[in-house]
């Protein structure tokens, strides 16, 4: 069969809420994980294998395929139910099941079950791909492969004829969008990231065991002084509050025509009010928002302004706790471009970009002053708050989008509107 050069888009579902914004978004396919046995299992929200027909079901009805991951490393006492799981999937229908333990591999083989290499495989090579090319009919490479390497292994592939078991060409699949793992089992990345000095090696800083508190990061990553921006299709201006900005939330804010004024993190409320804007902008950034007593006391003062705000990520937390509110550090966090959202006023789902560690509390929302106006689909945290005291708004993802999807780029729609009033 000749080599086809279709691309098939896949997403990650943990829920049957984030599972159906997939499918409307129009993944191809779907993969997921169920109960302990996959590498989402410390998840707040996961599926259960009684789920795993109505899984399929809505897949195959949307004309996508559903794909099972049973990727973790199993241990003796896990393979009974490891198989139990790979049965209920065959009987259930689902496509293929993504795994990397040898174990799991020729059980679901031995089934009948297609199987995937997975990711934790860390593929990098032709070799690799030849040796699991005898159990698997598809590929997934090493997220550390650069562009030119996974050309040459497809290249090869091609050249080479080289085929899974269903004795088609073997298909490759590679991450996209995501988080990139610091360490997987024992193929840790941390020293190489950080002292470029591979474990994998043998050269280890074992850099994981030692104590460290991250401080002053908002200074650090700010302008040092006020910037203004020209736009010669100015409409509105605005004061961009550099708190680690990404630099696609001033460009948004360009292309909607607004003429940005960027700010140092601690540009007080008396130097926004001599810039004559129409709206400020908080920015995104890093570390833990409460070590920022300035930047609070700062938004309490820009608060009395009158001036309609939009905060973004750390921006969102700032102005939260400006309010009273609370914030919390979250277990895991939640990275990468594929985090689902539910707007609470419409109940529509989206999918969204994040990279946070912290979290506003909802319990702490005073509900006469502000209300919720995003969750996180997976675990229910607080996505974005509304307030009713000022003219403001802020969200925990990064509607700016990039990368990432473009689903929310409405809000900037919303902001202009309020600058306009």
């Amino acid at each position: 069969m000749p080599f086809q050069n279709r691309i098939e888009i896949m997403a990650p579902a943990g829920s049957f809420e984030s599972l159906e914004a997939a499918l409307q978004g129009g993944a191809d396919s779907v993969y997921f994980g169920v109960g302990k046995l996959n590498m989402r299992s410390r998840a707040t929200v996961n599926f259960s294998e009684e789920d795993l027909p109505e899984i399929v079901e809505r897949c195959h009805e949307a004309g996508a395929k559903a794909y099972l991951t049973l990727n973790i490393i199993v241990y003796d006492e896990e393979l009974e139910a490891v198989h139990a799981l790979c049965d209920a999937a065959r009987k259930a229908g689902v496509d293929a099941v993504i795994a990397s333990d040898l174990a799991v591999i020729s059980y679901a083989r031995s089934i009948g079950l297609e199987v995937h290499m997975s990711v934790q495989a860390n593929v990098c090579n032709m070799a690799s791909v030849k040796f699991y090319a005898q159990y698997a009919d598809v590929v997934v490479l090493a997220r550390e492969l650069t562009l030119a390497q996974i050309r040459h292994i497809i290249e090869s592939i091609r050249k080479e004829g080289v085929k899974g078991p269903s004795g088609e060409l073997l298909r490759v699949e590679i991450f996209a969008h995501g988080a990139l793992c610091v360490a997987v089992s024992g193929k840790c990345h941390m020293s190489l990231a950080a002292y470029n000095s591979s474990a994998n090696r043998g050269a280890c800083f074992q850099n994981c065991r030692r104590a460290y508190r991250v401080t002053d990061a908002v200074e650090s990553t700010s302008v040092k002084e006020i910037k203004r921006c020209e736009n010669p299709n100015k409409k509105v201006t605005v004061a961009l509050m550099d708190y680690g900005m990404k630099e696609n939330i001033r460009r948004k804010l360009e292309k909607f025509g607004a003429e940005v004024i960027i700010c140092p993190y601690d540009t007080t409320a008396e130097q926004i009010k001599a810039l004559h804007v129409d709206g400020i902008m908080l920015s995104n950034g890093p570390g833990d928002p409460a070590d920022n007593p300035e930047v609070i006391r700062n938004l309490q003062a820009m608060m009395q302004l009158g001036i309609p705000i939009f905060g973004i990520c750390l921006g969102h937390q700032l102005l939260a706790l400006a309010n009273g509110f609370k914030t919390e550090k979250l277990k895991y966090g939640h990275r990468g471009a594929n985090q689902p959202v539910k707007n609470l006023e419409t109940g529509r789902v989206y999918i969204s970009s994040q990279n946070h560690g912290y979290a506003v509390m909802s319990s702490s929302i005073d509900k006469a002053i502000a209300e919720e106006y995003f969750i996180n689909v997976n675990d229910k945290t607080c996505e974005g708050i509304r307030y009713k005291n000022i003219p403001a708004f802020s969200v925990q993802f990064h509607p700016e989008a990039c990368g990432g999807p473009c689903d929310t780029s409405f809000l900037f729609d919303r902001f202009f509107d309020m600058m306009k009033k």
